[in-house]
């Protein structure tokens, strides 16, 4: 996908991952696009570091590649932590401007991802 604009109505996206036992695991999650990026999210409201709250965290590290649906379509990709806090700023007020109604824990609590194509 060269532009993810058209996700940029669309308020909740579908990320499938695979456990260790290769089993689908799917989530929903929110999704926004910056600089022709599309990001999406993983929020901890009671802390959490990366990678060990959550079972599909813990998939995206071992094995990056995933699944997106977006409405009806779905596209074989792989994600990447976003570890460069400019970029986390500027994605964090993207998730915000998108998403005026959440109740954000905090930068610091939001795990960010790039989408990128598989490899």
């Amino acid at each position: 996908v060269i532009d993810w604009s058209f996700t940029d109505s669309v308020k909740e996206i579908h990320i499938e991952t695979k456990t260790r036992y290769f089993i689908p695991h799917s989530v929903t999650t929110y999704s926004t696009t910056h600089n022709n990026q599309f990001y999406i999210m993983s929020a901890y409201y009671e802390g959490g570091s990366f990678p060990n709250a959550r079972g599909w965290n813990r998939n995206i590290v071992r094995d990056p590649r995933v699944r997106i649906k977006v409405g009806r379509q779905l596209f074989d990709q792989t994600v990447s932590y976003v570890s460069n806090e400019s970029i986390r700023k500027s994605v964090y007020q993207s998730f915000v401007s998108k998403y005026p109604e959440w109740a954000s824990p905090g930068i610091k609590n939001v795990h960010m991802l790039l989408v990128g194509p598989a490899s």
